[in-house]
């Protein structure tokens, strides 16, 4: 419980200093605590009420001290207080959460949807057969009326007119809208981003939107930047969304390359076989079945050469040539050479087996530790169990033996 106080402690404190961890700035709004949490706040917090036995379900409404209840009787929604008081009447088919910047909260009644605000009061009239909620600062609410979707604010004042087929939420400060079958881009003010040109979007959340034109895809940014035009045969992501630099593997007449927002292309086009990164700022590359690596600007650390390849790892990559698996740098050179049987990480040394027998190297390349042990277990910690003539015992990352070796049996601890 200590720990959960001070964790919500600092997410509390870095909201307040304009931090919410979703990319945005300048919210105090308690929603985001409980969705960026790493953790199941909500559930901890609402299996310390006393009372939550007496209804159906119990939710957290992202007002503080104030939870979702569903009736056991009627099935009902309404919301009580920490003391089971209730303030909003158990009226409700359904009723959602309270939404940042607009503190209102959609709900159905009498098979149509519309908003409460904390008081219980009607902000959005309950005239819509559904809604999507997008959590952009500023972005009105998409409803849809008679098989049309449409925006409106959080006062249910209609800011987009309902003459669209389709919509699509981005998690950021624009809306994709679908209107004879083509899809259109506009941002919280209603102002058109991007004609209606594009046959295909597909969201990478809290990236940016794939665009698919005249069979040929591109991409836009979450500031709305057109940043990859639509001329390649096929994107898809290679970084995360917390990641500053965009990489997308692209294809293009068959062959595959990666390219940044920027546009530049990093990885080359060639007929690989695959690629993956970025990983510590390199790429792997597979070219007619051979490994090699390129570096975030471009650069060819290493051509494809190596039957196999694992990915860098705090500044060296293990790689296996003419059979046999050794460690190379960011620049290409070999920091070990390739003399070894197998190779596998083991914190922050390197197992390497020969001749039947493992032994340790550094990062540097350094034999730390003979060849001399016929099996060997990573345990949790500083902690590695070796076994040496028949027997089991355990030496640390330095290679010194702090366990003798008089055990029959080791578990490997994962």
């Amino acid at each position: 419980m200590k720990q959960l106080i001070i964790y919500l402690a600092i997410l509390i404190s870095n909201i307040m200093m304009g931090q919410d961890f979703l990319g945005r700035s300048n919210y105090s709004c308690r929603g985001w605590i409980y969705k960026s949490s790493g953790i199941n706040i909500a559930a901890m917090e609402i299996r310390q009420l006393k009372w939550i036995e007496e209804y159906k379900s119990v939710y957290v409404s992202f007002l503080e001290g104030i939870y979702i209840v569903q009736s056991i009787k009627t099935s009902k929604y309404g919301m009580v207080d920490r003391k089971n008081k209730v303030v909003i009447p158990l009226i409700y088919e359904d009723l959602g959460t309270f939404e940042c910047p607009s503190n209102i909260a959609f709900a159905k009644m009498n098979g149509k949807w519309g908003a409460i605000n904390e008081k219980g009061e009607i902000a959005i009239p309950f005239e819509y057969d559904k809604f999507k909620i997008s959590y952009a600062d500023g972005n009105p609410f998409c409803v849809q009326k008679n098989n049309k979707w449409g925006r409106v604010n959080e006062k249910g004042e209609v800011v987009t007119p309902f003459e669209y087929d389709e919509v699509m939420l981005t998690g950021y400060t624009s809306t994709f809208l679908k209107k004879d079958n083509k899809w259109g881009g506009i941002n919280a003010k209603g102002e058109m981003i991007l004609p209606f040109v594009y046959d295909q979007v597909k969201v990478e959340y809290m990236v940016g939107v794939f665009l698919s034109k005249d069979n040929k895809w591109g991409m836009m940014d979450k500031n709305n930047e057109l940043i990859i035009p639509a001329v390649y045969d096929y994107i898809s992501l290679l970084s995360k969304y917390w990641e500053r630099t965009i990489y997308c593997l692209v294809t293009k007449e068959g062959k595959k390359g990666v390219v940044n927002n920027n546009h530049k292309v990093i990885v080359p086009f060639d007929t690989y076989n695959s690629i993956s990164g970025p990983c510590y700022d390199t790429f792997l590359t597979s070219l007619k079945n051979k490994k090699g690596f390129f570096d975030n600007e471009g650069k060819v650390i290493t051509p494809a050469i190596y039957e196999e390849a694992k990915d860098f790892d705090r500044g060296i990559a293990q790689v296996k040539h003419n059979g046999k698996w050794g460690c190379i740098d960011k620049e290409g050179k070999e920091v070990t050479s390739c003399q070894y049987d197998e190779m596998k990480t083991c914190f922050d040394i390197i197992a390497v087996r020969l001749n039947g027998y493992w032994g340790f190297i550094n990062l540097q390349g350094e034999l730390i530790v003979p060849c001399q042990y016929e099996e060997i277990q990573k345990f949790n910690g500083d902690a590695i169990g070796v076994k040496y003539n028949g027997k089991w015992g355990v030496i640390n990352k330095q290679g010194t033996l702090v366990t003798p070796h008089k055990y029959n049996k080791s578990y490997e601890i994962r």
